[in-house]
């Protein structure tokens, strides 16, 4: 896969259907939806974490030098798993605010994702390699 490829997938496909399953998540929430909008707005969600989770290891492998690629991989499990204990704390500060919080705050941290490598990607920028 070519790292451009790479890098549209990951924002267009990964990081936007993402915002838009947290969204959709807690505007299902703040509305009180039926359930079943609940469930079609988590499998919208896991569709783009899906992408997310196949096309950031195929960006790093694609991103660093064949030597390095085990701490390439390395880096981005230890980032991964970092991430994920940083916004387990956020979500769980803010749920104090209300169920719906957590979802539209990351669904806004998905959309800044998008727009930053959309934007770098759209500029014509050049993603480095290490």
């Amino acid at each position: 896969m070519r790292r451009g490829s790479a890098v549209r997938s990951l924002w267009l496909i990964g990081y936007l259907v993402s915002a838009l399953g947290s969204g959709l998540i807690g505007l299902g929430e703040w509305l009180h939806l039926p359930a079943l909008s609940f469930y079609l707005a988590i499998a919208v969600l896991g569709f783009g974490m899906g992408a997310v989770e196949t096309f950031e290891p195929a960006l790093v492998s694609s991103a660093v030098s064949h030597t390095r690629l085990g701490r390439g991989m390395g880096f981005l499990s230890v980032s991964r798993a970092s991430g994920q204990l940083l916004a387990n704390l956020i979500m769980g500060l803010l749920f104090a605010f209300g169920p719906a919080v957590p979802y539209f705050y990351a669904s806004a941290s998905a959309l800044l994702a998008a727009i930053v490598f959309g934007s770098v990607e759209l500029a014509g920028g050049r993603w480095r390699t290490v």
